[in-house]
């Protein structure tokens, strides 16, 4: 699970928790109001992955926030998250992977630099950002 403040949903704006749900493969979407904390189900959405793991979540400079699952192979998918007129939609904007299993991963929103962990290989770091595509680097490891 991870969460980000700052979504619409129709015509408020609330905080978002996207949890990845192993049984159906999905994401679970939940909204946070940011006064009282009051959690409502917003709905799921399927993703393209197998065996879905793991999850983080990023918002960008723009505000626009998205959802990166991964699956137990080493892929990792990232979404870009909206709701129009309260309708629910993930666009795929991205993959990339690791060799072998995920174990986390965590993005530094003003940097728009993800952090993934790789089961007993290493921590790699991977810029997001769609005009600076630099490629994977390992930072520990």
């Amino acid at each position: 699970v991870d969460v980000r403040h700052g979504f619409k949903w129709g015509n408020q704006t609330v905080d978002l928790a996207v949890a990845s749900n192993r049984d159906h493969n999905s994401l679970h979407l939940f909204a946070i109001q940011p006064k009282t904390g009051k959690v409502s189900v917003l709905g799921e959405l399927a993703t393209t992955l197998d065996d879905i793991y793991g999850i983080c979540m990023y918002r960008d400079a723009q505000g626009e926030i998205y959802a990166i699952p991964n699956d137990k192979n080493g892929t990792f998918v990232q979404y870009h998250i909206t709701a129009a007129q309260q309708k629910l939609r993930a666009e795929e904007v991205q993959r990339f992977s690791v060799k072998t299993q995920p174990e986390g991963c965590v993005v530094d929103d003003i940097t728009g630099r993800i952090f993934l962990g790789e089961e007993d290989v290493a921590v790699w770091v991977k810029d997001l950002n769609r005009k600076t595509q630099l490629p994977m680097q390992q930072v520990i490891g």
